[in-house]
């Protein structure tokens, strides 16, 4: 910046000392601001030469700012370097900016992890923290593994995580990830994976990985430079040399506009703002708590028009609720609540879980079961010894089993086609729970919302029965329900709809999920819900499951892509104008600097855009 800025100084005394005295005196301070800054750019010439690039746009701006001076152009020659160096440095600050909002994960990775060893507190690098061992996380300090505190109670800061801001309650068998920031609480972590397979080992995995994967765009503009630059080159020696041998003109001024088209010709603006919009894009995207894993897949994610999405644990809460409790003859509700959440009491099983917490939510006590008669049958449900009596809880095979006449009375809440549990007292069923899944809070607002940005079909894949699928699909607003699937009938059946769309997104969370993940043209995974398996396979990771960030993400990425077509349409159109006018000599080594710097300078400030306003609103192109 300072060799920069000195040679701004030496370029504008040398214009007042052209207009002022004469080009004689102008020479040297030119010259000086044309070495200062010329000196790196033919530098990397050389670079590119020994690596096999020849036609490069630093050869461009050494070969037409040489020539400049060749032919007396002193000012011309020293503005184009100094301009071009101008756009190069504005271009890094943009770059540096972008890389800033992708990369703030990079900041994720704790320096220390303190233990209790012989009654001494010692700091060791995480990676060299077994599994099992005990961890001591004090205020300020970022969780150094992924783990579940056995000791005290704090609020974590996880927004590095989830790009979200509302710090997170931690105690005693909350499980804690690593890179987020403990509050004002000393906890005491139990460690829970190496910190290789921690959650943020893998986001700085991802974010490492991203600039690998090159946006389609980004590489057509790649391997436009590629031909396009020695194309220039080609015309330019043309224009130099064919007029003159033909006799139309004096070799020195078809030299000059052969010069000026070779300044006009650098595609600096596409090379450098077409990649930069991407990244940028990245990390507007990051900002809404989503990880992109490259600028190949924020084109994919603009071009979405089939979403297919996993039905547990993505669309829905992933656990039972009791819904409905039904009551048979003379039983309370009260009698057939207490009776199924005794017996129920010493189970692990999900629905025995949901039948104790529905009971203790009414306040209702349950009876000690006698371990003598408990049994638990695998697939059907439990049969406890209740205050003498024997209480069955399960399916309909169970109540057979033990002599009870099934009957399912319905239920008027739709979503209790899921799961029935009937409740039988010495043979005769007094009841049952209708249990079901829930679906997420944001589940229809974030369907309705993908309607609203124009996804034409919106599928959702499902191992559950056909009946609760489809009853959820109706609550949520999903259209095309596929139901009853195995996981590899769910691969199955999202490639049918593959071959039915253009471009497909899978979303999901579990580890049955990731064939589908790696299937999809862009697979979606749920970040603190999901899998290991399915995060390390999805393209793309909603950081705290919000699905409500997919639109957003959506939004984006079309804003992004709109962005990087303005810069390569516009560039183009605006360089075939100069290049034209500098042909007919109609443009000058000003016009031929503006055609150049000027233009890559928009492209920067128009792909500046994507940095606005990414917390408060929704982008619009």
């Amino acid at each position: 910046m300072v060799l920069l800025g000195l040679s701004l100084v030496l370029f504008v005394a040398g214009l007042v000392m052209e207009h002022v005295l004469s080009d004689s005196f102008a020479f040297i301070p030119y010259l000086l601001a044309y070495v200062i800054v010329g000196w790196d750019v033919a530098k990397q010439v050389v670079i590119d030469l020994r690596q096999g690039e020849v036609f490069t746009e630093n050869l461009l701006m050494t070969t037409a700012s040489i020539g400049a001076f060749a032919i007396g152009h002193h000012g011309e020659a020293a503005a184009v370097m100094v301009f071009y160096t101008l756009g190069e440095v504005l271009q890094g600050m943009a770059v540096r900016k972008s890389r800033k909002s992708i990369k703030a994960a990079m900041d994720l990775k704790p320096d220390r992890a303190r233990m209790m060893v012989g009654g001494v507190e010692v700091e060791l690098d995480p990676q060299d923290v077994p599994v099992g061992e005990t961890v001591i996380v004090k205020p300020g300090d970022k969780v150094p593994l992924d783990g579940m505190v056995i000791e005290g109670d704090s609020f974590m800061d996880t927004s590095k995580i989830t790009g979200e801001f509302v710090p997170r309650k931690a105690c005693p068998g909350s499980e804690v990830l690593a890179g987020t920031i403990n509050g004002t609480g000393l906890l005491k972590v139990r460690v829970s994976k190496p910190y290789d397979l921690s959650m943020a080992a893998r986001i700085m995995r991802s974010v490492e990985e991203a600039e690998d994967k090159k946006a389609v765009p980004e590489r057509f503009i790649r391997r436009f430079a590629r031909y396009y630059t020695p194309a220039a080159f080609a015309v330019a020696v043309m224009i130099a040399t064919v007029p003159p041998l033909l006799g139309y003109g004096s070799f020195q001024d078809w030299l000059g506009r052969a010069l000026v088209i070779l300044v006009m010709a650098c595609p600096c603006a596409l090379v450098i703002s077409v990649p930069l919009a991407y990244f940028a894009g990245m990390g507007r995207i990051s900002r809404y708590g989503v990880l992109i894993k490259g600028a190949a897949f924020v084109d994919v994610l603009a071009g979405l028009d089939t979403i297919v999405f996993d039905k547990t644990g993505t669309l829905t809460e992933g656990s039972f609720e009791v819904r409905e409790v039904v009551p048979i003859g003379t039983t309370t509700k009260e009698e057939l609540v207490k009776a199924a959440a005794s017996a129920e009491g010493g189970s692990a099983h999900p629905i025995a879980s949901s039948i104790v917490e529905y009971a203790n939510g009414l306040g209702i006590e349950k009876t000690d079961v006698d371990l003598a008669g408990y049994s638990e049958i695998p697939g059907g449900g439990v049969i406890a010894s209740v205050d003498g009596k024997e209480v069955a809880v399960g399916n309909k095979g169970l109540m057979g089993k033990v002599g009870a006449d099934y009957f399912d009375p319905g239920c008027s809440d739709p979503i209790c086609a899921h799961t029935v549990a009937g409740v039988a007292v010495d043979g005769n069923m007094i009841g049952s729970f209708h249990l079901g899944d829930m679906p997420k809070e944001m589940a229809v607002e974030t369907v309705s919302n993908l309607k609203e940005l124009g996804v034409r079909r919106i599928a959702m894949l499902s191992g559950d029965k056909k009946e609760a699928a489809a009853a959820m699909a109706r609550i949520i607003g999903v259209d095309e329900v596929h139901a009853g699937l195995l996981p590899q009938e769910k691969l199955e059946e999202l490639e049918r709809i593959m071959s039915g769309s253009r471009k497909t997104a899978f979303v999901g969370d579990g580890v049955n999920d990731a064939p589908s993940l790696a299937r999809a043209d862009l697979g979606i995974a749920m970040g603190v819900l999901g899998s290991d398996a399915a995060i390390e396979t999805a393209d793309m990771v909603v950081m705290d499951d919000n699905l409500k960030k997919l639109p957003k993400a959506i939004e984006a990425a079309r804003f992004t892509r709109a962005v990087a077509m303005q810069n390569i349409f516009g560039a183009l159109a605006v360089k075939a104008v100069f290049l034209t006018m500098g042909g007919i000599g109609r443009a000058g080594m000003v016009e031929a600097i503006i055609a150049d710097v000027g233009l890559t300078l928009l492209t920067v400030l128009n792909s500046f855009r994507l940095f606005a306003g990414a917390k408060d609103e929704s982008p619009v192109a």
